[in-house]
């Protein structure tokens, strides 16, 4: 029997709404033990590992920098078929949300496989997609730059990915029976964060020294406080600008932050 997409879904502790795709990529890893006097290769199996990506609508008050690099014991990757599901322990290694003026807010996710147990099917688990929950428009989004931070003008949109690196843990282990314990494992690292800011271009304006350097970069999902604004002081590390015949001119402003971003909810 065929699935539709409409019933899939995925869950990391609480539920992750606005889901609209995701990807589960399930990797068996194999030794090679090919020797001389052998005439096909020859392998043998080794460690498994899978990883998730996702797409979605982004969520009022979603608090996404409180879960970056946070190990989750239980997550759930439900097929398009309510009543079953997948499950294993992940890392939540990368989180980019997009604004544009004239779309819907979006956010994609990446989940790194973290259990030695590996994926476990469920035919009777799954709950079932969830349906949308509090999308965003863009066309109220804001960003403040600066020492103390102002408006930008003429903002057109902005993007902020958040990255957790992690490193492999996995140890030896007897294999159990069912399911085999050959899944690797892995440790969250250290959280960073990159942002950029698109505007229509200024006029009159030197952008080569645009000013200043440094300061605090606060990206909002829109005008009302509680949709939640991130925060964290940032280093301007690059300015591109763009022009034809036939568009507006528009220039891109790429951010580093120094430390930790926060999302403020009033």
């Amino acid at each position: 029997m065929a699935l539709h997409g409409k019933d899939g879904y995925l869950k990391v502790g609480s539920e992750i709404v606005n889901l609209t795709s995701y990807s589960l990529d399930q990797v068996t890893e194999t030794g090679e033990t090919t020797s001389m006097g052998d005439t096909w290769a020859t392998h043998m199996q080794g460690l498994s590992d899978f990883s998730v990506t996702a797409e979605g609508k982004s969520k009022k008050g979603f608090n996404t920098p409180a879960i970056l690099g946070t190990s989750e014991a239980l997550a759930e990757f439900s097929l398009a078929d309510e009543g079953v599901d997948y499950t294993g322990g992940v890392v939540i290694t990368n989180i980019t949300e997009t604004a544009v003026v004239d779309d819907v807010l979006t956010i994609s996710y990446t989940f790194e496989g973290n259990d030695a147990n590996g994926l476990t099917y469920d035919a009777t688990g799954g709950t079932g997609a969830a349906g949308t929950s509090n999308p965003i428009h863009g066309k109220s989004i804001t960003a403040e730059w600066g020492a103390s931070p102002t408006s930008f003008a003429g903002l057109r949109g902005w993007s902020i990915t958040m990255s957790c690196p992690v490193s492999d843990s996995t140890a030896a282990a007897a294999a159990a029976s069912s399911p085999a314990v050959n899944g690797r494992t892995k440790l969250a690292g250290i959280n960073t964060a990159t942002a950029t800011v698109t505007i229509l271009t200024p006029s009159a304006t030197d952008l080569a020294t645009l000013a200043p350097i440094a300061g605090v970069l606060n990206l909002g999902r829109s005008a009302t406080a509680s949709d939640g604004e991130y925060r964290g002081t940032a280093i301007r590390t690059g300015i591109q600008t763009g022009v034809d015949t036939t568009g507006t001119e528009i220039t891109v402003l790429s951010f580093q932050y120094t430390g930790a971003v926060t999302l403020a909810v009033a």
